[in-house]
């Protein structure tokens, strides 16, 4: 699953001009092949891909929010969809969020 993920996703983004991306993948403390697996695609040598691990499973809410940590990008997006629709629905969707931008999410440094 993980290899179509990336064989799907990577020409989508790529064939949207314009787009600059990188793809943060989190192992949310999954002890099945996941990790491995996304560790593979970094040695395919793709610098748009980072890969966090975290130690345990802390939750959904965690992963995601490690994620967003992580992403050095101006925007974040967190699709919504299955796998399966990312060829018909990601253009639309990131298409949708640069001609309306709404910043939901921001980034806040407490000192």
């Amino acid at each position: 699953m993980i290899g179509a993920f990336f064989s799907t996703v990577i020409p989508v983004l790529e064939s949207i001009d314009g787009t600059a991306f990188e793809i943060v993948c989190v192992n949310d403390g999954s002890r099945d092949d996941t990790l491995r697996m996304l560790i593979g695609m970094l040695k395919k040598a793709d610098s748009r891909i980072r890969v966090i691990d975290l130690t345990r499973n802390f939750g959904k809410e965690a992963a995601l929010s490690a994620g967003l940590d992580e992403a050095r990008g101006l925007r974040k997006h967190l699709p919504a969809f299955p796998i399966k629709d990312v060829q018909i629905l990601l253009p639309v969707d990131l298409k949708n969020e640069i001609a309306f931008p709404i910043d939901v999410i921001r980034r806040h440094t407490l000192r």
